[in-house]
């Protein structure tokens, strides 16, 4: 076994050990459907969504389970929907198999392999229990933003709305004549700009931010989720504290001590880490001590 297949079997065996520990509640996320791939079931991702306890908040909860998805790739086929094929570019992800296939090309033949930011949104609602009256499936942009307009749940770029988190946040590629091309979740909105995750970007679930103003940027649609104000996380946060967080950089080495300890190991992309305790901007792992700069929050409740 390779050192790469031997970095990923260690990180699936310690959410698997994060997911074990918890006395999983009536909240826990427990991914079952019909059409769930056996590459999916075997993934991390998989894992990640296993270990997450939902807060009842719905702005929380739909950002926790989109942020358990950081760094998963399409692939070409569905034996690549664990989400580790770097290089396939055919659009078959996941969230497709669970909603289903579709006549892309309007020519009769089904497919899974169909353009994925929507699915992507739709599939984080899902998985965090909000129910389709609050926010509805969709695969299309554009009659998403008709359907948010139609319930008065929608705020065009420019009208003075400041996104929160879980708003969808819609796009459009210059030139095009859709209403919106692209569609992804606003994380936190700070100093004019707003942060996002966003499935479909560059090929893989991505985090991003943009000016307020960006003209890329068309509108905003905030569903009426429930809110849960006692258990709700802010993904902007003000200091670091132990919890579950996702890693974000491409790789990121582990030291033996905060502040410059030897190389230990590397962490990558989409690798989920319990932290056990901060030390300023440092946080130890199960494997040693990690820049916590280079995370994002997933659970940052103390529930250990």
């Amino acid at each position: 076994m390779n050192a790469k297949k031997k970095l990923r079997c260690a990180i699936l065996c310690i959410a698997l050990s994060l997911a074990c520990l918890l006395t999983l509640p009536a909240s826990a996320i427990t991914p079952t459907y019909e059409n769930m791939t056996p590459a999916f079931r075997n993934s991390r991702y998989y894992l990640n969504l296993k270990v997450l306890e939902l807060t009842g908040d719905e702005r929380t909860d739909i950002v926790m389970v989109a942020m358990s998805q950081l760094g998963y790739h399409e692939g070409n086929g569905p034996q690549h929907c664990n989400g580790e094929n770097c290089a396939g570019s055919g659009n078959y992800v996941e969230y497709n198999y669970y909603h289903g296939s579709v006549d892309q090309l309007g020519n009769g033949v089904l497919t899974y392999g169909y353009p994925w930011c929507a699915s992507f949104v739709s599939y984080c609602a899902r998985m965090a229990g909000i129910s389709c009256d609050t926010l509805c499936t969709s695969l299309n942009c554009t009659r998403w933003v008709n359907h948010f307009i139609g319930e008065g749940e929608y705020h065009a770029r420019g009208s003075g709305y400041v996104p929160r988190q879980g708003d969808l946040i819609f796009f459009r590629d210059a030139g095009s004549s859709k209403l919106s091309t692209h569609v992804g979740l606003v994380r936190y909105t700070c100093n004019g700009l707003v942060y996002t995750i966003e499935g479909n970007c560059g090929n893989e679930v991505r985090l991003a931010a943009y000016d307020l103003n960006d003209a890329y940027v068309i509108g905003f649609a905030s569903p009426e989720y429930k809110e849960n104000p006692d258990q709700s996380i802010d993904y902007l946060l003000d200091e670091y504290t132990q919890g579950n967080y996702i890693i974000a950089a491409a790789a990121l080495p582990v030291r033996s001590q905060p502040n410059g300890g030897k190389v230990t190991f590397t962490l990558h992309k989409g690798d989920l880490m319990h932290i056990y305790e901060c030390k300023g901007s440092w946080g130890r792992t199960d494997y040693g001590w990690i820049p916590m700069t280079d995370t994002q929050p997933i659970d940052v409740r103390d529930r250990w």
